[in-house]
């Protein structure tokens, strides 16, 4: 029997790096920290700072992430006419027995991650995609062809950008140690489209209210 061509039409794509950058796990320690407010019942749901421009007080994270997220979008992406800026970022907190529920980020394009701290039993980052049929049919061996549902695992300074329409969450976390993250989104600025379809974006940063958490 002959080999089928098999073309991965429309790929969503996820984008990974193992960085060394200096160690700024003592600083985000001492961060501002609010407990999330999440529907599910969760013993012990992740924190987030205040802070929801966290990355200022970091300038040299927030350069090293847009260098490797130009290096991401120019060679591979290949938007290369295009600007992008970070537009909000705030750290997370997870504790031992933590998660999150599955969501995705409004207003935005492109989301990451940047793990202060990590390792193989560090609470996982899980990708779900929306199936596109309502059948539930088990494959012998799971792929990306026939997956539903990715676990990424974060290692110690390791970065991660994905589209922000993907459904994604905290998994749970057996360490007994914090995992501590920046997570962050990412837009594109200036002129965007052609003609009929086009957009001048430009990105200003906004006053938010610092009780925002008690909504």
């Amino acid at each position: 029997m002959y080999k089928p061509e098999i073309i991965q039409l429309f790929p969503e794509t996820i984008c990974s790096y193992q960085v060394n950058v200096r160690d700024i796990l003592e600083e985000i320690v001492n961060e501002d920290w609010v407990r999330l407010n999440i529907e599910d019942q969760v013993a012990n749901p992740p924190e987030m700072t205040r802070d929801l421009y966290l990355l200022e007080k970091y300038p040299d994270i927030k350069q090293m992430i847009m260098d490797h997220f130009y290096q991401y979008k120019n060679e591979y992406l290949r938007f290369v006419h295009n600007d992008f800026v970070i537009t909000t970022s705030w750290g997370t907190k997870t504790g031992k027995g933590g998660y999150s529920t599955y969501h995705d980020h409004k207003n935005s394009m492109f989301s990451g991650v940047f793990y202060v701290n990590g390792g193989d039993d560090c609470a996982p980052l899980l990708f779900k995609k929306q199936p596109p049929h309502s059948f539930w049919i088990m494959p012998d061996e799971y792929n990306q062809l026939n997956s539903n549902t990715f676990n990424f695992i974060p290692e110690h300074q390791s970065l991660i950008f994905f589209p922000s329409h993907l459904n994604h969450r905290i998994g749970m976390q057996h360490n007994s140690e914090n995992r501590y993250s920046i997570a962050f989104n990412i837009m594109p600025v200036g002129t965007l489209g052609f003609a009929d379809s086009h957009v001048d974006i430009n990105v200003n940063r906004v006053s938010v209210d610092p009780n925002w958490n008690t909504y």
